[in-house]
């Protein structure tokens, strides 16, 4: 698998850094957002592309939900992996998700499940998207 630029916002401040690690461990180069606002800074600002928006989906100004909405009409080919760790938050839009791409990742996860995951999404050219 190729290196990717992936945009990762997680507003859990020990969590997002242990991500980034396994993430840069990988091979990827991330780009670190506290938040969905700040990831739209950083999305603003870029000159290149992002091929993967990796976003807690409750955070707090702008959700996961949100982020992706606003991220994807600058990048639309990137692709989306949201993570969570409320049960209930995949029901409400499930469907247009799925139909965008868009996989789900249910926290708590182990780090190696995450980057596993992550080299999934990359890879795959139009596969139904899931939830672990």
């Amino acid at each position: 698998m190729q290196s990717a630029t992936i945009l990762l916002a997680e507003d859990d401040h020990t969590l997002r850094h242990l991500m980034r690690a396994a993430l840069e461990r990988a091979g990827h180069t991330v780009l670190e957002a506290r938040d969905g606002e700040h990831a739209l800074e950083i999305a603003n600002r870029l000159a290149g592309s992002i091929d993967l928006l990796l976003a807690d989906v409750v955070m707090p100004r702008v959700n996961g939900y949100a982020l992706a909405d606003r991220l994807l009409a600058k990048y639309p080919l990137a692709k989306v992996l949201y993570v969570t760790g409320n049960p209930d938050v995949w029901g409400a839009r499930e469907e247009d998700d799925r139909s965008a791409g868009a996989v789900l990742l249910r926290k708590p996860f182990k780090l190696g499940d995450l980057t596993r995951r992550v080299r999934e999404v990359l890879e795959d050219e139009g596969r139904p998207a899931g939830v672990d």
